[in-house]
């Protein structure tokens, strides 16, 4: 029952990213017309852990590695986009970065990317 739970949250955290942000909202603009509200980050930053970051991702500004989230879509091309949310200690205290991957075998195509934060209030 207890992965039924963990499943429905993943799936719904999920969703909740794809919600467009709202004009004067601030929020990260990534490739693939994807942006990511704050007020969508907000909710999934208690699943940021620092035993999620792996080898290779960015560190902080202190050099270390940081509390993570991640999560993966496709798109209809049939190659996927790895996402990264991490905690930092700058506002708005939180990033994310992307990766995109050539085909469903997750081979990398690209590094880490950084999503520009607007902020248009």
């Amino acid at each position: 029952m207890k992965f039924l739970s963990a499943a429905s949250t993943a799936a719904l955290a999920g969703l909740l990213l794809l919600v467009p942000t709202a004009h004067g909202a601030s929020y990260f603009k990534c490739s693939e017309d994807q942006n990511f509200a704050i007020s969508a980050l907000d909710r999934l930053i208690h699943y940021c852990d620092v035993n999620i970051a792996k080898s290779g991702d960015p560190v902080g500004p202190d050099g270390k590695a940081c509390k993570t989230y991640r999560w993966r879509q496709f798109t209809p091309r049939g190659s996927s986009v790895e996402y990264i949310l991490q905690l930092i200690d700058i506002a708005p205290f939180f990033r994310i970065y992307e990766k995109s991957y050539e085909d469903y075998r997750l081979n990398p195509a690209g590094t880490w990317e950084l999503c520009p934060y607007h902020n248009d209030t």
